[in-house]
C-alpha cells in the first residue's frame, strides 16, 4: 500500500516533476524488511541537474531525542556511521587502526 502511495505522488501528483517512464523491483532480504528500487525518467524539465535541486528532495535528521529517545538511540547506534579513527579505537570498524569503511570520507 505505502508502494502504491508512493508511485501515485511520484507519477500522478508529480512531486519530481513530468514521469515519463519508472520501473521498480522489491527486494527481500533474508533479516530484513522488503525495499523497493524505482528507477525514474523524468521529462527534460524536471531532471535534477544541481545539488540546490537535491536539497529540494533529500534531507536527514536524527529523532528528536527529547520525544523519542528509544527510536534516536536505534538511529544513532545502528544507522549513524562513527565516531572511529584516533577518536575511538575501539570503534566496531576499526581494521589495523583504521576505519575498514573508509572514513573519514574526503570530497
Amino acid at each position: 500500500m505505502k508502494l502504491k502511495e508512493l508511485l501515485e505522488d511520484i507519477c500522478k501528483h508529480g512531486i519530481f516533476g513530468t514521469v515519463l517512464a519508472y520501473i521498480y523491483v522489491i527486494e527481500f532480504q533474508k533479516r530484513g524488511l522488503p525495499h523497493a528500487h524505482i528507477l525514474l525518467t523524468l521529462d527534460s524539465e524536471s531532471k535534477i541537474r544541481t545539488k540546490d535541486d537535491i536539497d529540494k528532495f533529500v534531507s536527514a535528521e536524527l529523532p528528536d531525542p527529547c520525544t523519542d529517545l528509544r527510536l534516536f538511540q536505534i538511529v544513532t547506534k545502528c544507522m549513524v556511521h562513527g565516531p572511529c579513527g584516533t577518536i575511538n579505537i575501539n570503534s566496531p570498524c576499526m581494521r589495523d587502526g583504521q576505519c575498514c569503511k573508509s572514513f573519514p570520507k574526503v570530497c
